[in-house]
């Protein structure tokens, strides 16, 4: 068989140099593996200068996110001589994390011996980004689906056991035991807490399916974080001291501060009740309760209400930051469906104000900004 003749050396050179993929070549030594050659193209994907790559091993680009498993494959497929292809999370030199998709082959001698290898790469990080909301999209649409004919059925049920607990309440404040109506009050009150646990999830669920807002009226933002905060109330006394704007929640907190809005109050008291929820089962996980704090901040700047909530729950991992607001991402270790903070941002864009997060340990804070009167 007649073997082709290889190009000329200034043909390759031209080759490697102009490239727009990402090509590296290690040794083949993986106790000591190093970069021996990587083309222009992977010093623009990585950041990093020529000089501080050469001699390097090509674990400066993994990171927390990077997959051990596949680099345990690609390994693995090295020592046996195979091509390789497959993706994984790399960082570049200032942190950022991309995903990159390589194909790595071994480069042999005449006598069949490994002395390099060659890999190939691409920057597939829109492709990986799209893939993934094209999957929370599908998710996040038959969630909506299912939820819409769900929160009907449950509420018509709702309605008939808080009809029927309002005449069990009656029924029991007639009866002349008392040790009995203790028992049967302590269960009333259990019971009740329960139903209001699910009327909280099924607003959750109207609010994720609800796109437009009416019944707009004047409102008064502390009355509503007021209202927001009593459900907790018992919660809040047990982990954390919170104040509201300096006084805590439990004292007299009339002011004649009006922070006037126009907005759909239930929707905002459902906003606030998740911020608030949220904090709080943070808070609960701290072995020491006694330390945990919770405070709430209204102001004006310009024509914008800030209502600023701040709890020293440990603060929010980095990783999550740009991405805390989208469905389906949960990192309660308590439960719960992952669409909270995504239903709050959405009730805030439906008010046309803004919703940030800033977190630093311990500290984290959940600005709301909207348009006052």
């Amino acid at each position: 068989m007649k073997i082709q003749q290889l190009p000329n050396q200034h043909l390759l050179e031209a080759l490697f140099l102009q490239s727009p993929n990402v090509i590296a070549i290690t040794n083949a030594d993986f106790n000591n593996l190093h970069f021996e050659y990587v083309n222009p193209a992977f010093l623009d994907m990585t950041g990093y200068a020529l000089d501080e790559v050469i001699g390097s091993s090509p674990y400066i680009l993994q990171g927390p996110e990077t997959k051990r498993d596949m680099t345990k494959k690609l390994k693995e497929h090295c020592l046996r001589g195979e091509h390789f292809r497959g993706d994984n999370i790399n960082y570049k030199k200032d942190g950022t994390s991309y995903h990159v998709g390589w194909t790595v082959s071994p480069i042999k001698d005449k006598n069949g011996n490994i002395t390099n290898y060659i890999s190939t790469q691409k920057d597939i990080t829109q492709i990986k980004d799209n893939e993934n909301k094209c999957i929370e999209d599908e998710r996040l649409d038959a969630l909506e689906k299912i939820s819409s004919g769900l929160t009907h059925e449950i509420n018509s049920s709702l309605t008939t056991c808080k009809g029927g607990l309002e005449m069990l309440n009656y029924e029991i404040e007639n009866i002349k035991d008392m040790e009995l109506k203790e028992h049967l009050t302590y269960d009333l009150k259990q019971v009740k807490k329960s139903i209001s646990n699910i009327s909280y999830i099924t607003d959750s669920l109207h609010y994720l399916t609800s796109n437009n807002l009416t019944n707009l009226e004047q409102c008064n933002i502390n009355s509503i974080i007021l209202d927001s905060i009593e459900p907790f109330k018992q919660k809040i006394e047990s982990i954390t001291s919170c104040r509201l704007n300096g006084l805590s929640i439990f004292e007299n907190l009339n002011t004649n501060e009006q922070f006037e809005i126009e907005a759909n109050r239930d929707s905002l008291k459902h906003l606030f009740m998740i911020i608030i929820d949220n904090a709080l089962d943070e808070l609960i996980k701290k072995h020491d309760v006694s330390l945990n704090t919770f405070d709430i901040y209204i102001k004006k700047e310009s024509s914008d209400i800030v209502i600023d909530f701040t709890d020293n729950a440990g603060g929010i991992d980095k990783k999550l930051h740009n991405k805390i607001f989208e469905p389906l991402v949960n990192q309660k270790e308590l439960g719960g469906l992952g669409i909270g903070l995504y239903i709050a941002k959405n009730i805030v864009n439906r008010h046309n104000g803004i919703i940030e997060l800033k977190s630093n340990t311990p500290f984290t804070t959940f600005t709301i900004k909207l348009n006052s009167i």
